[in-house]
């Protein structure tokens, strides 16, 4: 089971590079914990 407090850290780091803000991190958590996939 990954701990979701270093997937949070990847999907910050993530969502920086792709140009997006933190708070959506609030919303990938509802998709990305339920289906292990980054959206697109």
């Amino acid at each position: 089971m990954f701990s979701l407090r270093q997937k949070r850290s990847d999907l910050y780091l993530f969502c920086l590079m792709r140009g997006h803000t933190p708070e959506d991190l609030d919303h990938w958590e509802f998709w990305v914990v339920p289906t292990g996939k980054l959206p697109d």
